[in-house]
């Protein structure tokens, strides 16, 4: 599982198979992963799904541009593949319904990630980026980075608490702690849970306007879309071998 703070900052260049590198991070190889392994994961008792990325960051999407090869940013792609994870997380969780599917923004990290960046800077960024290193980056890491110790501690939380059941939790083995209230699930109908999670650093479920989005493109049938592109770029990727 990669973390984002351990990519570089700025990937523009292509992997072998033509797919963008970050998007292909971030998004496809995760993906990939996570539906080979599904068979194995719907016979566990506790199977479950956390990919660590930016819960709660989703936004709209250009479908007949879903690559980005018309406007192309860093930015995008993040958004991108914040979106597109939510909703074939969803399209995964109809079919493994014993399968629960985390997607969670981390928030800031301290990994030392960037103290590496400036290190590699030149010219006269190499200075702009020294002052930082001693200011700013200090400060922000004090004030609102998150050790990696914690971070790895709300990891571990998410992948095995009751918190988070799947759609059948009737099959779900593992107990809710005392005290503690079961996650609000992506989509909710009669009481009962799609077994998606959308998650903010602090573990709990995210609520914003991006449900807005996600609800319209729930409705208008862009999920599905969004689920036969992910299988037609897999499909390329695996036929430049």
């Amino acid at each position: 599982m990669v973390h984002p703070s351990q990519m570089p900052v700025v990937i523009t260049s292509d992997t072998s198979e033509g797919i963008d590198t970050m998007a292909s991070l971030s998004y496809y190889s995760r993906l990939r992963f996570t539906y080979n392994l599904l068979p194995l994961l719907s016979h566990s008792p506790n199977g479950r799904v956390v990919s660590i990325l930016a819960g709660g960051k989703e936004r709209g999407l250009d479908i007949n541009d879903l690559e980005l090869r018309k406007k192309y940013s860093v930015t995008l792609v993040a958004q991108n593949c914040a979106t597109q994870t939510v909703l074939s997380f969803e399209v995964l969780a109809q079919k493994y319904s014993s399968v629960t599917f985390c997607h969670l923004y981390p928030g800031f990290v301290n990994t030392g990630q960037l103290d590496k960046l400036i290190v590699s800077l030149k010219g006269v960024w190499r200075y702009v980026g020294e002052i930082a290193r001693w200011t700013l980056i200090p400060l922000l890491n004090y004030f609102a980075a998150t050790t990696i110790d914690v971070a790895g501690e709300r990891g571990l939380f998410i992948a095995t608490s009751g918190k988070y059941p799947p759609a059948d939790s009737g099959i779900d083995m593992l107990v809710l702690p005392e005290g503690v209230e079961t996650a609000k699930s992506s989509v909710t109908m009669e009481g009962r849970g799609n077994g998606v999670y959308r998650l903010h650093e602090d573990c709990e479920s995210i609520s914003n306007d991006c449900d807005l989005v996600l609800e319209g493109y729930r409705n208008e049938g862009t999920r599905d879309k969004v689920w036969k592109e992910t299988e037609g770029i897999w499909k390329k990727a695996l036929l430049a071998k």
